[in-house]
C-alpha cells in the first residue's frame, strides 16, 4: 500500500515548484544536467544531476536541483534570483525556510551551468556522498510537468519524451499507476516489489506501443483509456467476488470454525528503547444469516495500533467481508476480508482504505492473522 499512497501524493505535488511551470524566454529556463538508468535490473534506477529552471519573471525564476548515484542522493526546491544573463543564486528552501543558496554561472558557449556553494549548509538536503556542486549541460529548454524528473532526463524514446512534457499524459500516467496498484493488491498479496515491476512491466509495452505511431500523444490517450478500462473491469469482477452472497450451509460451516476469543502476546518497543510486553486480540461471534462479528485489535512497535469492530458477511470468495465508505478521497471503501484458513484466521485490506480510517502510521492489516493456537 505504501507505493499507492505515495503515488496517490504525486497526483496532488509537482516535484518542486518547477515541475508544475512552464517554459519562458529567460537564458536560465530549461531542465539542466543528465542521468542514465543504471545496469539493467527489475526496477528502474537512475543516477545523475539535474537542474529545473522555469517560470522567469524579470529577476526570479522557480528552481529545483536532483543529484542521485550509487552512495547518495540529495534534492531541493526554492527560486533563483537572476543577478544577470550569466550570474544567478538559487536559494534553497525547506517549510519557507533558507538552509543555503548556491551560485550559479551559465556558459552560453558551453550551453551549461557550473555550481558552487554560496551560503550556508546544504547537507540538509543531501546525504554522505551525493553533492550538489556539479556542472549542468543543457538538456532540454521545455521543463518537464511529470513527476519522475530522472527518468524525463534519461528518456530515449518519443512516447516517455511525449509524457514527460504533457502535463495531460503526465496526469493521465499517474491516474492510470494508483489504479494499476490498487488493482494489483487485490486478492492474491504481493510485494511492494512485485508490484512495481508488474507495473513497469506493463507500462513499458504501453510505451513502446506508441513510439512508432504518426501522433505519439493520441496513441498515449487512448492506450490508457484502453488499459484504464481493463483494470476497471478487473476491480469490478473482484468487487463482485466480495459483494455477491456466499452459500448460507458454508457460511455456517466457516463461522462455527473461527469463532472464538483469540490473545496472543509478544515483546514490544519504541523509539527510546523502551521493551514491552504487547497483546492482539481478537472476538468472533457466531451471527444469523451467514454472518458474523468481530473485534479487533493490533499493536505495533511505538505503540501504534489498529482497531476495527463491526459485523462481516459471507461472500461468494469464501471470506467474510466488511464493506464500508470511508471519508479518504483517496481511499473511499474499506473492503475487510476475514479469511478462514486450515489453521486459523487471516486478515486482508485490498484497497487500504481500512488502514487508512483505523491504524496508526506503523499498523496495518494486511498479512496479519491469528492461529487457532491463539484461541481461548
Amino acid at each position: 500500500m505504501q507505493l499507492r499512497e505515495c503515488l496517490a501524493l504525486g497526483l496532488m505535488l509537482c516535484w518542486g515548484a518547477v515541475a508544475c511551470a512552464q517554459s519562458g524566454s529567460s537564458p536560465w529556463t530549461g531542465e539542466w544536467g543528465t542521468f542514465k538508468q543504471t545496469a539493467s535490473t527489475d526496477v528502474r534506477q537512475f543516477e545523475g544531476h539535474g537542474l529545473s529552471i522555469s517560470d522567469c519573471g524579470e529577476q526570479h525564476c522557480a528552481f529545483s536541483v536532483l543529484v542521485e548515484n550509487k552512495i547518495g542522493h540529495g534534492n531541493a526546491t526554492g527560486f533563483l534570483q537572476v543577478y544577470s544573463d550569466t550570474e544567478a543564486v538559487a536559494h534553497l528552501l525547506s517549510r519557507k525556510k533558507e538552509y543555503c543558496s548556491l551560485r550559479l554561472t551559465l556558459s552560453p558557449t558551453q550551453s551549461s551551468i557550473a555550481v558552487g556553494q554560496d551560503a550556508g549548509d546544504c547537507s540538509y538536503f543531501e546525504t554522505p556522498g551525493a553533492s550538489f556542486v556539479q556542472t549542468y549541460p543543457l538538456h532540454s529548454r521545455e521543463s518537464y510537468v511529470a513527476s519522475d524528473t530522472a527518468a524525463c532526463f534519461a528518456a530515449d524514446d518519443r512516447s516517455l519524451l511525449a509524457i514527460c512534457t504533457s502535463k495531460e499524459l503526465s496526469e493521465q500516467q499517474s491516474k492510470w499507476q494508483l489504479l494499476f496498484y490498487e488493482i494489483a493488491d487485490l486478492g492474491e498479496q504481493r510485494s511492494g516489489l512485485a508490484e512495481m515491476t508488474q507495473e513497469q512491466a506493463a507500462q513499458r509495452n504501453l510505451l513502446r506501443s506508441c513510439n512508432g505511431a504518426g501522433q505519439v500523444a493520441d496513441c498515449l490517450t487512448a492506450g490508457f483509456a484502453q488499459s484504464t478500462k481493463e483494470l476497471k473491469a478487473r476491480k469490478a469482477a473482484w468487487l463482485e467476488g466480495v459483494t455477491e452472497p456466499g452459500d448460507p450451509g458454508k457460511a455456517a460451516q466457516a463461522a462455527a470454525a473461527i469463532a472464538g476469543s483469540y490473545r496472543r502476546s509478544f515483546p514490544n518497543s519504541d523509539v527510546q528503547g523502551t521493551d514491552f510486553l504487547s497483546t492482539d486480540t481478537l472476538e468472533i461471534t457466531q451471527l444469523p444469516n451467514a454472518a458474523i462479528h468481530y473485534s479487533l485489535e493490533l499493536q505495533f512497535y511505538n505503540g501504534h495500533s489498529c482497531s476495527l469492530e463491526g459485523t462481516a458477511t459471507y461472500r461468494r470468495a469464501g471470506s467474510f467481508v466488511d464493506q464500508r465508505q470511508t471519508d479518504q478521497p483517496m481511499f473511499p471503501l474499506c473492503v475487510f476480508e476475514i479469511l478462514p484458513e486450515e489453521d486459523g484466521v487471516k486478515f486482508a485490506d485490498p484497497t487500504g482504505a481500512c488502514k487508512m480510517m483505523s491504524c496508526g502510521e506503523r499498523g496495518g492489516y494486511d498479512g496479519a492473522q491469528f492461529s487457532f493456537k491463539d484461541r481461548r
